[in-house]
C-alpha cells in the first residue's frame, strides 16, 4: 500500500487537494481521484493538484486533475492553492516564481498573509481564448470577451453568463433549452 500526503487548500471559492511530489513518482488512477474528491465518501475537493519539480526553466510544475478524474490545463484558483502549499513546504520563496502548466508558463506573485495559513497570490493567466470551434468575433465584441469554457471558469466570467448553466451543444456553446422553451437560471 502506498501512502500519499496531501494538504487541502481553498483559493477564491474552489478547494483542492495538493500533493507535493518531489521525485515525480506519484500517479493516481481515475478511480482514486474520484474517491478522494468525492464530498460524501472522500475528503472532497474540486480537483487534485500534483506539484512536481520545475521543467522548461520554471520553478515548479503543475498537474491538475478535475474531481471526475479528467486532466485540466489550468485553474487560476488551483494555482493559488499550489503556491501556498509550495511556499509552506519551502519549495519556492516569495514574492515571485514560475509554474509550468499544460496551458503554458504562469507567473505567481505571492505574499504571506497577516495570520498563519493566510496568503495572497496573483497569477498571470495569459490571454483568454475561445475554443477552436467557436466564433472568434461577434456583432458587439471581439472573441476575447466572449463565452468561456466552463472548465476555465477560474480565468474569468461575465456576470450575465454566470447565472446560466452552459453545456456543449453542436459546434458552439449555448444555454440549455427546456421543454417550455425557456432558459432556466
Amino acid at each position: 500500500m502506498v501512502f500519499v500526503h496531501a494538504s487541502k487548500h481553498e483559493g477564491a471559492g474552489n478547494d483542492f487537494l495538493v500533493v507535493l511530489d518531489r521525485d515525480d513518482s506519484i500517479r493516481l488512477s481515475v478511480a482514486q481521484v474520484r474517491l478522494l474528491a468525492d464530498r460524501r465518501r472522500g475528503v472532497g475537493a474540486d480537483g487534485i493538484i500534483r506539484v512536481e519539480p520545475g521543467r522548461d526553466g520554471c520553478d515548479l510544475s503543475m498537474h491538475l486533475v478535475n474531481a471526475d478524474g479528467s486532466d485540466a490545463e489550468m485553474s487560476g484558483n488551483g494555482i493559488r492553492c499550489l503556491a501556498q502549499a509550495a511556499v509552506d513546504a519551502g519549495w519556492v520563496r516569495p514574492p515571485r516564481f514560475t509554474v509550468a502548466t499544460a496551458a503554458g508558463t504562469r507567473t505567481v506573485e505571492y505574499a504571506v498573509g497577516p495570520a498563519d495559513g493566510w496568503a495572497s497570490a496573483r497569477v498571470d493567466m495569459g490571454p483568454a481564448r475561445l475554443g477552436p470551434d467557436q466564433a472568434q468575433e461577434f456583432d458587439d465584441r471581439r472573441g476575447d470577451s466572449g463565452l468561456w469554457h466552463r472548465e476555465r471558469r477560474s480565468c474569468g466570467r461575465r456576470p450575465e453568463l454566470a447565472r446560466r448553466r452552459w453545456r456543449r451543444r453542436g459546434p458552439g456553446t449555448e444555454p440549455r433549452r427546456h421543454a417550455r422553451g425557456d432558459t432556466r437560471r
